[in-house]
């Protein structure tokens, strides 16, 4: 009588394969998620500027006093930004996670016609420390100002 299927080694041959392919792939599925979100947020941040000077280009006025104001400027919205006054922050906000650490803060100067883009703490996790070193900052409180002035923007 000739019996056909696997034998019990040649199972346990299979799922250990499976374990190790499955060791190896489910670090780097959790470092693209992390990868997609530094990505998109540095790109929102990147964005609102782009709109808050495209505002001031176009009307002349940079006031940004209040949410709705922000608002009016741009179109990018996300649950880890949060836009208060003169100051949007942008944050590592998870919706799992009860706290959400303060990457990057875009403030407008009205006295001085200069909207600051400041590097939070890069340390608080590795998103953070993503978010800015894709926007350009090396270090932690590194800032970014774009001087609005009469006609002129300067970098």
């Amino acid at each position: 009588m000739k019996r056909t299927g696997f034998t019990m080694i040649e199972l346990i041959f299979v799922i250990v394969i499976l374990g190790i392919l499955a060791a190896v792939a489910i670090p780097k599925l959790a470092a693209t998620r992390d990868d997609a979100k530094i990505s998109t947020i540095a790109t929102n941040v990147n964005q609102i500027v782009s709109d808050v000077l495209a505002n001031y280009t176009a009307t002349g006025d940079l006031n940004v006093s209040s949410a709705a104001e922000w608002a009016k400027m741009t179109n990018v919205k996300s649950p880890e930004i949060v836009y208060t006054e003169n100051t949007a922050t942008i944050s590592d906000k998870d919706a799992t996670a009860d706290d959400d650490t303060a990457c990057v803060t875009i403030v407008y100067d009205a006295t001085t016609g200069e909207l600051t883009t400041t590097a939070s703490d890069m340390t608080a996790n590795s998103i953070c420390e993503g978010i800015n070193k894709r926007i350009g900052f090396e270090t932690a409180a590194e800032t970014k100002v774009v001087k609005v002035s009469g006609s002129r923007v300067v970098y």
